[in-house]
């Protein structure tokens, strides 16, 4: 039933190669990846120990009530499909809910969470432990997801108060954070995040001293660099009508260009998964929607053609436009530092079909 859904009718030359069975698991992983941050709330209410885990008639209740399926639908069948049991019984829940994502999304979900990240760590400035104690309510010496939700009504700015992209920033932020894949955010973990933001994301230099930030003509001696500086990351020039953020004591300095923002990344992750979800509830492999086999090469005009008709019945007219120009060249860069890990230069990173299902496709990662 889950595979059939409201689907949109894929081109007859383009025949789908997944069989029935792989097809209602993928609606699966796309449902649990949407619902991530309703399921985690809901495990945890389940687990008053903290303990990480819950039983598998918990894990049942959360799934069905989360996901809105019928008292019918067999969860109890499925579950060995989708996550393993411990030697006890119990079901990790942190490490079930990480196993479906798609790469492209949650590439800009980190992205957002380390300028939100920087943001906090300037907005603390050193006094990170003594806000990890105010948040740590229970005094365990680790924060659960519902008490680093605090954070996002508390100290964030320009969040909206929607409930679906709070619940889903407040996934990012926890999923950011929780290296060891615990379920829980210890005081190191926390303090770590933050300091490594802090520099990413151009609240510090790499030696961890606060950057100034320079207005043009300003405090700063020109003379000694003529009429310029140059940016540490992009090696642009600064120019002495130009303001730039820096660090005299080290002779660090950053153009304007090269500070990210935690609103403008936070517009480009959700404009995303806007997309994504828009794409997704259309039920259509990406290879009938391109009408192109596995290892047809995807250009800007194709892209746009296939994808454009999909999101102008949802986004019309500039949104929808932003919304592919955005999907092209994240698309583009994630392939680009892909095929650059392989050792292959970048003018040979043709973009084929299959490197968007990789890419867009939410997947198990078992």
């Amino acid at each position: 039933a889950l595979a059939a859904g409201p689907s949109a009718a894929a081109p007859a030359q383009v025949a789908s190669t997944k069989l029935p069975h792989e097809r209602a698991l993928g609606e699966i992983y796309r449902l649990i990846n949407f619902a991530r941050p309703l399921l985690l709330e809901a495990f945890e209410d389940s687990d008053p120990t903290h303990s990480g885990t819950v039983t598998e008639n918990e894990w049942i209740a959360a799934m069905r009530t989360c996901l809105g399926t019928p008292g019918c639908f067999p969860w109890s069948e499925l579950r060995p499909f989708l996550c393993r049991l411990d030697g006890d019984g119990s079901i990790r829940y942190v490490e079930f809910l990480l196993r479906y994502h798609s790469l492209l999304a949650d590439r800009l979900a980190d992205r957002w969470a380390s300028a939100a990240l920087g943001d906090l760590a300037e907005h603390l400035g050193g006094d990170v432990v003594t806000y990890f104690d105010q948040l740590d309510i229970s005094h365990r010496g680790c924060l659960s997801y519902g008490e680093l939700r605090a954070v996002m009504n508390k100290d964030l700015p320009g969040c909206r108060s929607e409930a679906r992209l709070q619940s889903n920033r407040g996934f990012a932020l926890f999923r950011r954070m929780d290296l060891e894949r615990t379920g829980f955010v210890t005081r190191q973990e926390f303090a770590t995040a933050l300091s490594a933001a802090a520099v990413a994301f151009g609240q510090q230099c790499p030696s961890g001293h606060r950057l100034e930030v320079f207005e043009p003509e300003g405090q700063f001696r020109w003379c000694c660099f003529g009429s310029r500086r140059f940016c540490d990351q992009c090696l642009g020039c600064i120019w002495r009508d130009e303001p730039w953020h820096g660090c005299v004591e080290c002779d660090y300095d950053l153009c304007v260009s090269c500070v990210p923002s935690s609103t403008r990344a936070q517009e480009e992750w959700e404009s995303l998964d806007a997309a994504l979800r828009i794409i997704s509830r259309s039920h259509t492999e990406l290879r009938a929607l391109f009408c192109l086999p596995a290892q047809a090469e995807v250009t800007k005009k194709t892209f746009d053609r296939a994808l454009r008709p999909l999101l102008a019945r949802q986004s019309p007219g500039s949104k929808a436009s932003a919304y592919i120009d955005l999907f092209w060249d994240s698309v583009r860069q994630l392939h680009e530092e892909f095929m650059s890990q392989a050792g292959l230069h970048s003018d040979d990173a043709v973009l084929r079909i299959e490197d968007l299902e990789r890419y867009m496709t939410i997947r198990d990662a078992k």
